[in-house]
């Protein structure tokens, strides 16, 4: 697939100029946590990604979506993954 993170070394497009990015109500869909995996791999100036997540999701269930975000490989040494309750 074009395009894709996973298949790819390099995207077809870097996202250069993206420096924030906040994300609401993530419920750690399998295309939501490839997006963010894949916002973090591209972004060269990112320097901050924050998310809430679905208000109805159990405290352990956000914590484990922050944990395996904090693991997604990240193209800015300056960027951040940001909790926010």
């Amino acid at each position: 697939m074009q395009g894709d993170a996973e298949t790819k070394d390099e995207p077809d497009y870097m996202l250069n100029h993206l420096r924030s990015i906040h994300i609401r109500n993530i419920r750690g869909l399998a295309l939501e946590m490839k997006l963010i995996s894949y916002l973090l791999a591209f972004s060269p100036s990112l320097e901050r990604l924050s998310f809430t997540c679905y208000p109805a999701l159990k405290a352990r269930t956000q914590l484990q979506f922050y944990r395996q975000m904090l693991q997604f490989r990240r193209a800015s040494p300056k960027a951040e993954v940001l909790y926010v309750k």
